[in-house]
């Protein structure tokens, strides 16, 4: 009733230790803003071992400019993100992009012979990120899951079979939801040095 009239503009897709797929689904249905709150009344850094590394639900809000009106008008017109429990949820519009801010990768190299071409991934965030691998590609030194740590970088050798002068590498982000049960497909250029 209260979509229908416009009379509601967003929804929380997490609260408190909750997360609700049905939310994020409404949410995509009828265009209205993801939101993540946790609500508390009392020390976040108890209910949420913030010490040890965790965190309350977040709303990750893309504003264009660093002012109340901004945020306002970034939040009415749905551009965000919630961050719950080490898992990113939202459009794949604002999904993806921060995703590919947050991971960088590195130009490859060949060694010697070989036709393993290495690239470096860096984590430029405080979360962790688990991707599986989407391409035709194998790893020599890692299976399809690579999971890289909060401000980490991991070297990948990825077996070509013979020596190419660029790639493209596409991971789904397991930590990322862009629908319920869902998992966004991020794709990097990579160019060989």
């Amino acid at each position: 009733m209260l979509i229908k009239e416009k009379l509601l503009d967003g929804i929380e897709v997490a609260n408190d230790q909750s997360y609700y797929d049905e939310a994020l689904q409404i949410a995509l249905d009828n265009n209205l803003t993801m939101l993540g709150s946790s609500d508390i009344h009392k020390l976040i850094d108890w209910d949420f071992s913030v010490p040890g590394g965790g965190h309350r639900p977040l709303t990750l809000v893309f504003a264009k400019e660093k002012t109340e009106q901004g945020i306002k008008e970034a939040l009415f017109t749905g551009r965000t993100v919630v961050y719950y429990k080490n898992t990113l949820a939202g459009k794949d519009e604002f999904l993806i992009p921060l995703i590919r801010q947050s991971l960088a990768i590195k130009n490859g190299s060949y060694k010697d012979n070989a036709d393993v071409l290495t690239v470096v991934i860096e984590n430029k965030t405080n979360a962790e990120f688990t991707l599986r691998s989407h391409t035709d590609f194998t790893f020599q030194n890692s299976s399809d899951i690579i999971n890289i740590k909060p401000s980490d970088k991991i070297v990948l050798e990825i077996k070509t079979k013979q020596r190419l002068k660029n790639i493209k590498l596409e991971f789904q982000i397991l930590n990322a939801v862009n629908a319920p049960n869902t998992h966004p497909i991020v794709n990097w250029e990579i160019t060989v040095e």
